[in-house]
């Protein structure tokens, strides 16, 4: 049996029995204090029994509310003022300095109290915040045209709950659920990293708790499509959308709390929604707005937003675990130049390492690494490799490792001192828990060595180690500094793995810490950081080992003024400051594939740029195939090159032996691109088949090359990430909010339909055999179907139309066919920026030549598009008055020089005129080979012939009237002189 404190809870055993747990009753007393703007409440049903406690509602901001209780507490001043490391200002006072000032009015009556928030526009009624006092309960109304609305309300009958958790008879901590009512039409997304291929969340169990979830089945067993599983990154903050229907209204909740967290969304019952959270106070808040967009502003103000990442993340990357020596990285780059696939980044694992210690290469299997770095380099690749946060034990010549012995920088192997008798260890596989003695090294009644943890990275290959006390300061300062040898090498960025930290179940509980070792939590921002259970803070150690290898690499020598970039596979809100994310190890499944979008779209909401899943699959299908289906390597790929992150990966089947020592993966032949059309005449493969082989090659290269053609718009999106926090891909209801269809009988296409930016509509076919699909597009605009300048825009389709049976199916030697096995669709007075076809990113420049930027203008009354230029690698082009970069240190600050330019390209139709305006709303940054930009004025059929110049009468660009509409034009970059 589970410790009853020390333990992972499955979902719907922690809401088994809230029923009977305490409620809380009647408001005592409260105090309202505006100059903090917090309500404190006295009530009744504290812990112990028959005392009262407090909670408090404090107000950030005109339209965002939080809520904290402890059932221990008693007055206000027990509250810390410190906040949580996932939120970006040290204090409360110092958030709310930041946020501004604004006016509340406090009501007091016989039965309730509430407090109105009046917008900064300084005279609008926002918000009113009421609170029942008899018994307690709160309800949050909107305005529109000065009559109330309910937007959020807790629910009547089971309230604010909390129940005791004992060891022995010592009460330890308290699980608390908050229940609130349900709309029933509300639908939810957000949510972070979850399984599952649908986008909303109306009736689902999820669980935050990071988990190192080969396959996604280690809970449950049921595999991708699962919801409740428990993944590698949490993110607990989602939105509610039409909760009022025919109100502009949206909501969203977020909870703070870096243990164990809870969420039932209308499973149970229909009419609520049930919150909860097993250690520490339960700390929530609330935002208010009129669209998402509102939403995911508010919220990133609180817990950060991204910062600029280099240009070239944004290309194809390829990976695998097998590469094994350096001819393994030579020859697959070569491959690709040959093909002619575009790609920039090559991923090293685990394999590059010197007998499995991190930050080191193996001398013998990767040699001359800076002649093989700078090759590659030159060849437009950069390499990164897997870092692990283990310390390999016992090797004194092993230099992180005798650093951290000498320095006292390891995790020391204390534990709680329990009641409940044994230190058992809990894990789940293959969804069945195991309960089983835990391995332990060292003797713990002496005095505490450091922890000695294992890692499997699979098919035998394990490696026993410690761990950096990455809660302390001088640690994480010395772990950043560890990146020093292998980026004098010529690496360029950062994978980081294991992050949850990925114990092997036999030395940890659910394959990370023991849940009863007592390691530092630095979890609360300007406060001196004490001992917890690791499992009070699970999903701290991820967050604080992404924080110092980010800091870690802005201080190298020679980096200086250098974005640097990690890619990561977990941790907890605020953890975009500093990282990307990939969602972890899937396999080469069409489930896997299915949930890719829906994910991708789910974790933007929360403010990330850059995220993505290992296109194709990391581990073997279900099939356990010796290679991924080719059908679903083209439709992964082809999809996944309009997504974020975009990194081939998978584990190689390999049996070698290195050093005397042998590795063996269990996994598959091969899935770098160019490669299956080597297979097409294999034994076994049929004629249907071998149309996939096949296509594998020049259908990926298509999309890949016009992933590339369109960087400056992806780069573009990471600008607007940036600055406004807005998602790269966004679900269609962000872009579209007030097509009510996509909460009704359209939602299913915003699981599989989604926007890259604001007007390329994306429509995968995510089904094996399927060759057709419907397309729903959204009734704000018309559209146009994406013919990629290779014939004639079609007709626009009027918005609101459902296209029935797209024809997608997968034909490699169709060469007019292949722009449509991904369905592409343009909203009508789209401006789409395009760049000429390079290998990787920066090659043009790099060669001494110009990188020209044609703008697609298409049909449509009005548009309005903004571009970002810059040299695409420096920290100088950071806007200094962006917040995440306004309150860096000094030395990191001094960088960020807003060394950019903004350049806001607007058209408008009259008629049969066209004005295009094109001008400079910031010009800090002048392009080194660029001189102009080309226009391209895209017709509709239907437009009417105006003769000889077909269907404008004239075009005028900056006020200059171009004589000929049907000659290309090209604009001088110096905003004035047009060149015909």
């Amino acid at each position: 049996m589970a410790d009853p404190v020390y333990s992972f809870e499955k979902v719907e055993d922690f809401f088994s029995n809230y029923e009977s747990w305490t409620k809380l009753g009647n408001v005592l007393s409260h105090d309202y204090n505006p100059g903090i703007r917090t309500l404190t409440l006295i009530i009744e049903g504290g812990y112990p029994q028959g005392q009262s406690c407090c909670l408090l509602i404090q107000l950030l901001g005109y339209n965002v509310f939080r809520v904290r209780f402890d059932p221990s507490k008693r007055n206000a001043d027990e509250y810390i003022t410190n906040n949580t490391r996932a939120v970006v200002m040290d204090t409360w006072a110092d958030l709310q300095d930041e946020w501004g000032q604004f006016t509340t009015n406090f009501n007091n009556d016989p039965n309730k109290i509430s407090i109105d928030t009046i917008h900064t526009d300084g005279n609008t009624q926002f918000m009113k915040i009421e609170v029942g006092l008899n018994p307690f309960s709160i309800r949050v109304d909107r305005f529109e045209g000065g009559n109330p609305y309910p937007i959020w309300t807790t629910n009547g009958e089971i309230g604010l709950r909390w129940s005791e958790v004992k060891d022995g008879d010592v009460i330890t901590t308290f699980k608390i659920i908050q229940v609130v009512d349900k709309s029933p039409t509300a639908k939810y997304a957000g949510f972070g990293e979850h399984g599952g291929v649908g986008l909303f969340k109306n009736s689902q169990q999820l669980t935050f708790f990071n988990y190192d979830n080969f396959g996604y089945g280690q809970i449950y067993g049921q595999g991708p499509l699962d919801q409740r599983e428990p993944l590698y990154h949490s993110d607990p903050f989602f939105m509610e959308f039409n909760g009022v229907p025919g109100k502009t209204s949206v909501t969203g909740m977020y909870i703070d709390n870096y243990s164990l967290i809870c969420m039932d969304i209308g499973h149970e019952k229909s009419d609520r929604n049930m919150f909860g959270i097993k250690f520490g106070e339960l700390d929530y808040y609330v935002f208010a707005g009129n669209e998402c967009k509102d939403i995911i502003s508010s919220f990133t103000s609180l817990v950060g937003r991204c910062r600029l990442k280099p240009r070239y993340v944004l290309g194809f990357h390829q990976g695998c675990y097998g590469w094994t020596k350096r001819q393994d990285l030579e020859d697959t780059l070569q491959k690709y130049r040959e093909n002619n696939i575009p790609i920039d980044g090559l991923h090293i694992d685990i394999d590059s390492q010197n007998n499995y210690e991190v930050f080191t290469l193996n001398p013998v299997t990767f040699p001359n690494a800076r002649e093989m770095f700078n090759n590659l380099r030159s060849n437009g690749a950069k390499c990164c490799v897997n870092v692990t946060p283990i310390i390999k034990k016992g090797d004194n010549n092993y230099t992180p490792y005798k650093e951290a012995t000498e320095n006292d920088y390891l995790i020391l192997d204390t534990r709680v001192k329990s009641l409940s008798g044994n230190l058992l260890q809990q894990y789940y596989e293959g969804g069945n828990e195991v309960i089983g003695k835990m391995t332990i090294d060292d003797n713990l009644s002496g005095t505490p060595t450091p922890f000695t943890g294992r890692v499997d990275y699979g098919y035998g290959n394990t490696v026993s180690g410690h761990y950096p006390d990455l809660g302390r300061k001088e640690v994480r300062n010395w772990w950043g500094k560890q990146y020093e040898t292998l980026f004098s090498l010529g690496l360029e960025f950062v994978w980081q793995d294991m992050t949850t930290p990925a114990i092997d179940k036999t030395r940890g509980d659910m394959k990370g810490f023991p849940f009863k070792l007592l390691v530092t939590d630095d979890s609360l921002s300007a406060k001196s950081p004490s001992l917890s259970p690791a499992l009070k803070v699970w999903n701290l150690f991820s967050y604080n080992l992404h924080k110092a290898s980010y800091h870690g690499l802005n201080s190298l020598p020679g980096r200086e003024g250098k974005r640097n970039f990690i890619i990561g596979r977990g941790s907890f809100t605020g953890s975009h400051r500093f990282c990307g994310l990939w969602t972890g190890d899937n396999s080469s499944t069409w489930d896997f594939y299915r949930i890719n979008i829906a994910q991708v779209l789910a974790v933007g909401l929360s403010g990330l740029s850059i995220v993505g899943a290992d296109i194709g699959g990391f581990g073997k299908g279900v099939d356990n195939g010796q290679w991924a289906s080719p059908e679903l390597i083209v439709r992964w790929t082809t999809a996944g090159s309009f997504l974020p992150w975009f990194r081939n990966h998978y584990v190689k089947n390999i049996d070698v032996t290195i050093d005397g020592q042998r590795k063996v993966h269990d996994g598959k032949s091969f899935q770098e691109l160019y490669v299956f059309k080597d297979y097409q005449y294999a034994f076994g493969v049929t004629d249907y088949q071998r149309v996939f082989y096949r296509a594998v090659l020049p259908v990926t290269r298509h999309y890949i090359e016009l992933r590339y053609r369109l960087m400056q718009l992806w780069y573009d999106l990471m600008w607007v990430n940036v600055l406004e926090s807005m998602p790269m891909c966004r679900a269609l209801f962000i872009n579209d909010p007030h097509d009510d269809t996509l909460y009704n009988d359209k939602i299913e296409f915003n699981s599989n339909q989604f926007f890259v930016g604001k007007d390329l509509l994306v429509a995968p076919i995510m089904d094996p055999g399927a060759t057709k699909r419907d397309i729903y597009l959204p009734t704000t605009d018309n559209w146009y179907s994406f013919v990629d300048s290779k014939f004639p825009l079609a007709s626009a389709v009027e918005g609101g139309t459902t296209v029935r049976d797209f024809d997608a199916h997968i034909d490699g030697d169709d060469y007019n066919h292949l722009g449509f096995i991904v369905p592409i669709y343009i909203r009508a007075g789209a401006i789409i920026p395009e760049i000429p076809l390079e290998q990787w990113v920066g090659q043009l420049h790099e060669h001494g030549k110009p990188c020209n930027i044609t703008l697609n203008i298409y049909p449509g009354k009005k548009g309005l598009y903004t571009m970002y230029l810059d040299d695409g690698v420096s920290l100088s082009s950071a806007p200094p008055d962006a917040p995440q970069y306004k309150y860096l240190d000094q030395e990191e600050k001094k960088y960020a020089k807003g060394e950019y330019r903004e350049v806001k390209i607007e058209h408008i139709q009259s008629g049969t005129n066209r004005d295009i305006t094109i001008t400079r709303s910031r010009d800090n940054y002048t392009p080194p080979l660029e001189t102009f930009y080309r226009v391209a004025i895209l017709h509709d059929p239907s437009e009417p012939f105006q003769g000889s110049n077909g269907p404008l009468m004239s075009i005028i660009v900056n006020g200059h009237v171009l004589n000929d509409p049907n000659k290309d034009m090209v604009l001088s970059n110096d905003n004035s002189n047009p060149i015909n």
